[in-house]
């Protein structure tokens, strides 16, 4: 094998095994410590690294370690969640959309339009600000304000594919519509739409974070990341590695998941070419 070739295998598979390994490790690590991440020990408060606590402990003894991989599968998971909401909600609006038009595509577009108008991050915080905070609030804010861009890419994609001779010819042939968007249309949404989602996921993530942080999203005891640098922030210049840890936690997450959709984007580039 030549060199040029194993460095394009490596491009291609190194970030899928990253973040395959990174979601193993945050899904199966927290059942492996033998920490508690919601026990409070006030004899070892801001206790430094050790044997016994890796990472040391926070202001109220907690082991570090067992709450950045417990606030790992909040963070993520949720952010998860979310991506496989926005996407089940806004794929089917966005088929609809595209191919029947009329009266339900100028009402989808209007909303849309009307949502992005406004950077995500402002509406989620006004969204989660009137219905309160919580995790499950934050979720639901972020729902609605990212699924307005996946409308309207699915849309676009659509609006372009049903005008193509291939769609004539199967509506010819006697294809039901539902027979049309599963044999033809999903296959073109999917990939675009995978490769948002991957670039998107650390922006989420980000905003998972930034609400807890300020205030609107995980509350005390949940070890989510952005709530574990709220509330070690008074802690920032006699333990600094409170805010440092969780920090790189979020940095590694972003970056890996941008790594993906940089790899799924380039990929999918060439295949159309």
């Amino acid at each position: 094998m030549t060199s040029t070739k194993m460095i394009r295998l490596f491009q291609i598979w190194f970030p899928l095994f990253l973040l395959l390994l990174y979601i193993v490790v945050i899904l199966i690590a927290p059942f492996l410590m033998s920490q508690d991440p919601l026990k409070i020990n006030m004899d070892h408060r801001l206790a430094p690294m050790s044997r016994e606590h890796i990472l040391g402990t926070d202001h109220l003894g907690r082991d570090l370690l067992a709450r950045i991989l417990a606030g790992g599968q909040v963070t993520v998971g949720v952010s998860f969640l979310a991506v496989i909401l926005i996407l089940a909600i806004s794929i089917p609006i966005g088929i609809l959309s595209g191919f029947f038009g009329g009266w339900f595509d100028r009402f989808c577009m209007r909303t849309v339009d009307s949502l992005l108008a406004f950077p995500d991050f402002i509406v989620a915080v006004v969204l989660t600000g009137l219905l309160g905070p919580s995790l499950f609030h934050v979720m639901l804010a972020i729902i609605i304000a990212k699924c307005g861009s996946y409308i309207r890419v699915v849309r676009s994609i659509i609006l372009v594919e049903k005008e193509k001779d291939y769609i004539l010819m199967a509506r010819t042939s006697g294809l039901r519509t539902m027979q049309i968007v599963k044999k033809h249309f999903f296959p073109h949404v999917i990939g675009n739409v995978i490769v948002l989602v991957t670039l998107d996921l650390g922006k989420i993530i980000l905003m998972i974070a930034s609400l807890s942080y300020i205030g609107l999203g995980a509350q005390p005891p949940v070890p989510e990341w952005g709530a574990m640098l709220n509330e070690c922030k008074s802690y920032v210049h006699s333990a600094p590695h409170l805010m440092i840890f969780p920090g790189i936690a979020i940095m590694c997450t972003v970056l890996i998941s941008n790594l993906v959709g940089d790899h799924l984007r380039d990929h999918f580039t060439l295949q159309n070419r």
